[in-house]
């Protein structure tokens, strides 16, 4: 990204203090399985990762899942 990168940007949702901001599913898309980077990934706030290439429809899926979760604990 060319302002920022994805851990900086979810740190910056994160930091927000509206609870919305603390809910939405982020979902990293990285060119890297490595277990340094699924660390990091779940250190900054984010939810999850998939590498790339990566299937559109299973993103959908894994974002659709991580909402329904959030809004089971909203209702």
């Amino acid at each position: 990204m060319p302002i920022m990168d994805g851990y900086t940007a979810t740190k910056t949702i994160r930091s927000r203090n509206i609870p919305k901001f603390q809910k939405i599913p982020i979902v990293a898309l990285t060119a890297s399985a490595e277990m340094t980077i699924q660390k990091a990934a779940k250190e900054c706030g984010m939810n999850d990762f998939m590498c790339k290439p990566f299937n559109p429809v299973k993103l959908y899926n894994k974002i659709k899942e991580y909402y329904k979760q959030t809004a089971d604990v909203s209702a």
